[in-house]
Parts: C-alpha cells; sequence; structure tokens
C-alpha cells in the first residue's frame, strides 16, 4: 500500500493518462530507481567559464525519506557560458554576463521544456550592484498539472528582472528587486516586489527588514476532477492569488557572552477563483482551444454549503457539486531569545515564542485579513528554556 501510493504521488504519477512509458503496479513491495548529474566545464579566474552536463531522475527514483526530491521521470540538459571582467572598466568595478539554456525531457523522449536565459551584474566603484536579467520559455509541458491527468500545455512566456542593492558597507543599504512577465494570451501574469532594508546603527545592534509582495493571475489553474458519466472532467478557472510577507530581525551583541536576537515574520497568501472552465484539449497551442468555458448560467453557488453546482455539459442535464476553491491564508510567527554563555563553551538560552495562523475570508483584502486572524486575535506565548554545560578536560 506504501509503494501504491508512492506511485500514485505528485513526484511520480505511474497512473497519468498518456504516460505509456509508466504503468501503476498495484502489487510492487519496493521501487529501484537511478539519479545524477555528469557535468563538463571550466571555472576560474579567466575570463570566460562555461559549463554543460546533464541532470537525470528515472522514474521509480525516489529519494524523500533521506532528502529532497520534487519530481522523477525527467532528463534535463543544460549549458553555461559566462563572461566577466578581470579589471575595473569605466564606472565599474566588475562587470559578468551570463548565458544558458535547458531543454527537459521525460524517460520516453516528450519534451516537457525549452527554456533560454540571460543575465548581466554590474558592480559600479562606490560599490552598488544592479542586476538585470531574462528567461524565455517558449514551450512548457507540465506532466503534474492535472494531478494525473494528461500533461497540460502552458502559455509561452517570457519573465524578467531588475536588481539593485547599495553599498553593504554603510550603515544603511537599501535592495530591491522588481520582475514580472509577458504571457501568450495573458494566461499567466505575475508581478513580485522585493524590498530590503539593513541597518546597522552600532557595531554591536543590527536590524533588517524584508518584505515582498506577488500578485499572480493564472487563466488555467487546476480546481479539480470529476466522474460524469463515465468520464473525468478536468476542471480549471482563473486564480487571482496575492501573497505578502515581511520579516523583521534584530541582532544586539550586549557583550561577547551575552546577545540578543528577535525574528518576527507575518505572512498571507489570498487567492480568488472565477471564469470556470473545463479543460477539453491539453496539448492545443491556445488556450482558447485547451480549455471550454463554463457558462454561468450552468453554475450556482451555495453560500451556505460554500460549494458550487455545476450543470454538466452532456445531453442528460446531470449536475455536480465541487467545493468553493477560494483561500485566504494568514501566519505570524516570532522568537525572542536571550543567549548567555554564562562559563567559556557552556550556554543559557531562553526563548519566547509567538505563533499565530489559519484561513481568513477570501472576501476580505490583504492587510484586511492579516489584520483579523493575527494582530486582532489573541496570540498563544511559548516559553523555552535551554541549558548546555560542557566538561572540561
Amino acid at each position: 500500500e506504501a509503494i501504491t501510493r508512492t506511485q500514485q504521488s505528485i513526484g511520480h504519477l505511474f497512473h497519468r493518462e498518456g504516460a505509456e512509458h509508466l504503468a501503476l503496479d498495484t502489487n510492487k513491495t519496493s521501487l529501484t530507481g537511478s539519479g545524477g548529474t555528469i557535468r563538463l566545464g571550466k571555472q576560474g579566474s579567466g575570463k570566460f567559464n562555461f559549463e554543460t552536463g546533464a541532470t537525470f531522475r528515472s522514474p521509480e527514483l525516489e529519494i524523500n525519506d533521506l532528502g529532497f526530491q520534487r519530481l522523477s521521470d525527467e532528463i534535463r540538459h543544460y549549458t553555461w557560458v559566462g563572461y566577466q571582467t578581470l579589471k575595473p572598466v569605466s564606472i565599474f568595478q566588475y562587470v559578468g554576463v551570463n548565458y544558458k539554456h535547458w531543454v527537459a525531457t521525460d524517460f520516453a523522449g516528450t519534451l516537457n521544456q525549452v527554456m533560454t536565459s540571460i543575465n548581466s551584474d554590474y558592480v559600479f566603484k562606490n560599490n552598488w550592484v544592479f542586476s538585470t536579467g531574462t528567461t524565455i520559455m517558449p514551450y512548457t509541458s507540465m506532466t503534474t498539472e492535472l494531478r494525473g491527468g494528461p500533461r497540460l500545455r502552458m502559455p509561452s512566456r517570457a519573465e524578467g528582472y531588475v536588481f539593485a542593492r547599495t553599498d553593504t558597507r554603510k550603515k544603511l543599504n537599501v535592495s530591491g528587486v522588481l520582475a514580472g512577465d509577458i504571457t501568450q494570451e495573458k494566461a499567466l501574469d505575475v508581478l513580485y516586489a522585493e524590498l530590503n532594508l539593513n541597518y546597522q546603527p552600532l557595531n554591536t545592534l543590527s536590524l533588517s527588514l524584508q518584505s515582498n509582495f506577488t500578485n499572480l493571475t493564472n487563466k488555467q489553474q487546476y480546481v479539480t476532477q470529476v466522474e460524469n458519466e463515465g468520464a473525468t472532467k478536468y476542471i480549471a478557472a482563473t486564480i487571482n492569488q496575492k501573497t505578502l510577507g515581511v520579516a523583521l530581525r534584530l541582532n544586539y551583541t550586549i557583550n561577547p557572552n551575552l546577545s540578543l536576537q528577535y525574528y518576527g515574520q507575518p505572512f498571507v497568501s489570498t487567492g480568488r477563483y472565477a471564469d470556470f472552465k473545463y479543460i477539453t484539449n491539453p496539448g492545443a497551442n491556445s488556450l482558447a482551444e485547451r480549455v471550454t468555458m463554463i457558462e454561468a448560467d450552468d453554475m450556482t453557488f451555495d453560500e451556505a454549503e460554500d460549494s458550487y453546482t455545476i450543470l454538466s455539459d452532456d445531453s442528460k442535464g446531470e449536475s455536480f457539486t465541487i467545493g468553493n476553491p477560494d483561500f485566504a491564508f494568514v501566519q505570524y510567527r516570532s522568537n525572542l531569545v536571550l543567549r548567555w554563555e554564562y562559563i567559556p563553551g557552556s550556554e543559557f538560552f531562553l526563548v519566547w515564542s509567538q505563533g499565530a495562523g489559519g484561513m481568513g475570508d477570501p472576501k476580505e483584502g490583504v492587510l484586511s485579513s492579516l489584520n483579523q486572524q493575527v494582530f486582532q486575535q489573541k496570540i498563544p506565548n511559548t516559553f523555552l528554556m535551554k541549558l548546555t554545560y560542557r566538561f572540561q578536560r
């Protein structure tokens, strides 16, 4: 039973529709797979460096009991070429340019993904840093998106980013990232922004504030699958997901043997679904060809049950019910740690920890959800003590 569950897990999907080189075997009591990386390249102090190689994971490879493995049944080839300056040039202390491409297939030779990336890094003579880059993905076909269904063609897209950072030698330094993309038929849009502040007013005191915001819209986000009239229907929708994360850190060294550290992180992510549709031709190049819209008149929402009833598109006029996929997840974590090295090698820790989280109201905004689920609630407090003693010889 455990091996069967592993074969059906998201990283393997041996029962996946259309994968003729895979087969679910419920009598198996073990899995035997292989994986590895082969690399050839040059890395050093020269102007030009390069690397080419391949990574493979066979369908039965499963190492999550001892590490982390996201996907199996993949062969990924890559090539990287980099150029860097060895001496200051004009206003720059350093300039680096990198090119890389990936091609991924499954073990049957079916193409999964093609990607090309180019980026450049600039270090100015005043120690400021600027980076920019773009990644082009003309073809992506996801084997896991439909959770055991056929592979799903994703829209062609191009991503770009800019990064800037001020001089880290100063008491106050600032860095930020802005990233976005352009996609075929605007089927998948992502906007990402990040701002980091680091301040060290004293040699013994440092503070940092890290914040990031993501706004994602995906017009073919998987929702669920239902059995209707002996056939499996794959239902998708347009999701608008907003995610906000903030992390505050404080480090204060009172003396070499006594220090105080604080870490706090509120996090909230909300997702709202609309424009429900069937995925009817998952391999088609165009989004309009991949999906068939569910008419508004064929859907009713039951607020008391928090579910949708959908009138089937067959001639019998039957219906089925799916749960409301809207969500709002809110979490807050903080730790205050006092560390005292009372004799050399022996330490005492006092920790004050706070944590709260739960599901909010998807109809509320990001900040409103955070305020209602965290700051207006009674947050549990946990106190921990740890004492270590080092025996000296």
